[in-house]
């Protein structure tokens, strides 16, 4: 079997959760070169100018563009069904290490309804603007960041990064639905940058439990050393357990996940 690390599945068999014929979920790691969506079929589309440039060594994607007309990205397109059911929630994760853009609109990330609402974001070295919205998102300094979206209804969002809040946002309508794009979004020319991505994932998944740290659908001691590893490396957490909603971690509903969730979680425990 290719080691493209594909999957669409039910909720039953990712999370342990209840059972929806919506449910589905896509992850790429990028362990290998195979590892990438396909560039035409299962709903996958690869768009680019004038040839591809996304390329894969040691597990991490990259996009280099030298040329102010390249681009290179992903579509998915899912008619009527991208959206989540219910009992479930839209989530969106990836790690991004945006190194270099000579001005903003080249890494980015888009999510479009199945009513043709959408939120686009585009990642600058300090800064995440949400396009629709309007609004900067000051970015915290550093390389690689973990991100979440997250929505019950695909009009209100959730951004998370490296596990905590950073916008509660909402959709903007637009006309073209049921479609999630990621890579090197940036038409305009003039546009240069460097970016890297360590894994994507997204689909619909069981609704948050608070306390439930490793998504197997109830709040036990065997939440115990995931907790831990929310509270102490948030991007850590977000890669092992693929499909958690960062604030099942997020006991005392802050926000962020941080010390004062302890005796909440203990309390939770014990209870």
């Amino acid at each position: 079997m290719s080691r493209v690390r594909y999957v669409a599945v039910l909720a039953v068999l990712l999370l342990g959760g209840i059972a929806n014929a919506d449910t589905y979920w896509f992850a790429y790691e990028f362990d290998d070169p195979n590892d990438l969506p396909p560039a035409n079929g299962d709903g996958w589309l690869r768009r680019y100018q004038p040839q591809p440039f996304g390329l894969i060594h040691d597990g991490i994607l990259t996009y280099e563009s030298s040329d102010p007309q390249m681009y290179d990205f992903w579509e998915h397109s899912r008619p009527g069904a991208l959206g989540p059911g219910p009992n479930q929630v839209f989530l969106v994760e990836w790690a991004l290490w945006t190194e270099s853009v000579s001005y903003w609109g080249d890494p980015g990330l888009s999510v479009k309804s199945d009513d043709a609402w959408v939120v686009t974001l585009l990642f600058d070295v300090d800064v995440i603007r949400s396009m629709h919205e309007y609004v900067e998102i000051p970015l915290p300094p550093g390389n690689w960041h973990s991100y979440a979206l997250v929505s019950p209804d695909m009009r209100a969002y959730e951004l998370y990064v490296d596990g905590a809040v950073a916008r509660q946002g909402w959709f903007a309508q637009r006309f073209i639905e049921s479609l999630l794009s990621f890579g090197d979004l940036g038409y305009q020319g003039g546009v240069t940058s460097r970016h890297h991505w360590d894994w994507f994932r997204f689909g619909c998944v069981a609704a948050p439990l608070t306390g439930d740290a490793n998504c197997d659908g109830t709040v036990d001691f065997g939440d115990i050393n995931p907790f831990v590893q929310a509270l102490t490396d948030g991007g850590s957490y977000q890669q092992t357990y693929s499909g958690c909603w960062p604030n099942n971690a997020d006991i005392n509903g802050d926000g962020s996940v941080d010390f004062g969730d302890i005796n909440p979680f203990v309390q939770l425990l014990s209870s």
